[in-house]
């Protein structure tokens, strides 16, 4: 058996894990102040997730090909009114 298979080890590796999460939490909050907006921002998204307030992942209800096709003739109409007028 591979020794990260063995389950006192998998146990340990657990509460270390479960001790550091503390910790982490922490660091990100003191990341929010970044003077970096790209750090500041990953740091509010992770807290955001970790917090359940993940963005949807999928979209509800279905669509079909013909509601698909005529979103996209419509789309067509719109832009070459939008040509037509310049």
């Amino acid at each position: 058996m591979h020794g990260g298979k063995i389950p006192n080890v998998v146990k340990a590796a657990k509460q270390r894990i479960m001790e550091a999460a503390d910790p982490a939490a922490a660091k990100l909050v003191l990341l929010l102040d970044s003077e970096d907006e790209r750090i500041s921002l990953a740091a509010a998204r992770d807290l955001l997730d970790r917090a359940g307030h993940k963005p949807p992942t999928e979209v509800k209800g279905q669509i079909t090909i013909e509601s698909a096709v005529a979103i996209v003739e419509e789309e067509i109409r719109n832009q070459r009114e939008r040509q037509d007028g310049d």
